[in-house]
């Protein structure tokens, strides 16, 4: 792509994103419905042998966010997959990246809407579901129209609940582990593979859906404060991911 054009399309960002905040929307995104929701299947799919298809899951995305961190280090761009397809394959490369990942985001987002109101009608159960999807999109709606500097700020905290939240489970599961409260079921029901061994392969779709939105790390590079935030953006991105 030349130069020229590149900047034509980079006109009216803000750069106002730090390495941290970059981060925190990108962790904030994975931790969603594949993980609280699609956790759920995936046990029904595979038992504890699900840990393979998340370990498996893992290493994919390693791979896959150290790539996204080289390419947005050096194209540091609001249009992070279409601008790296058009730069090194062609502009229908660019399109079909752009016109792919809009869909799967808007499929996702809907799930998202789904899963809010299936949580609130534990709490909630004569509320009809449409009026929590009503109400979470126009939350969501209204947050994303604000400034990018507001939006991060916004996603930073929003994310920093949905890890403390996270990481409470997995002190308060240890606790009740170590104390014998709770009896390990790696070996119950069947043992460690009940489905057999190609089950935590069939888990694998659930397992890489829990890790969708670490890619927000590279999305979120064209309102970098500067290049030198990219790469200590991707770094925080897997190592906090990684503890889920």
């Amino acid at each position: 792509m030349p130069a020229a054009d590149n900047r034509d399309q980079e006109q009216g960002l803000r750069h106002q994103l730090g390495a941290g905040q970059m981060a925190m929307v990108a962790v904030g995104g994975s931790i969603g419905t594949g993980l609280l929701l699609g956790s759920a299947a995936a046990l029904e799919i595979a038992g504890p042998g699900v840990i393979l298809s998340f370990a498996l899951a893992a290493f994919i995305t390693l791979t896959v966010t150290m790539a996204l961190g080289e390419l947005s280090s050096v194209h540091p761009a609001a249009g992070s997959f279409g601008v790296y397809g058009e730069i090194y394959l062609n502009p229908w490369a660019g399109f079909i990246s752009r016109t792919g990942y809009w869909a799967a985001i808007s499929i996702s987002i809907g799930a998202e809407l789904v899963a809010s109101a299936t949580y609130l009608a534990y709490w909630f159960p004569s509320v009809p579901a449409l009026f929590w999807v009503v109400i979470f999109s126009a939350l969501l709606l209204l947050i994303n129209l604000r400034s990018v500097g507001n939006y991060a700020r916004f996603e930073y905290w929003f994310a920093m609940i949905k890890v403390v939240t996270i990481l409470a489970f997995v002190v308060l599961g240890a606790a009740l582990l170590l104390s014998g409260r709770v009896s390990p079921q790696y070996t119950t029901q069947g043992g460690f593979l009940p489905k057999g061994p190609l089950a935590s392969l069939l888990a694998m779709g659930f397992a890489l859906y829990t890790f969708a939105g670490v890619e927000f790390a590279a999305i979120t590079t064209g309102e970098a404060r500067s290049a030198s935030d990219i790469p200590h953006a991707i770094k925080l991105t897997w190592e906090q991911s990684s503890y889920w």
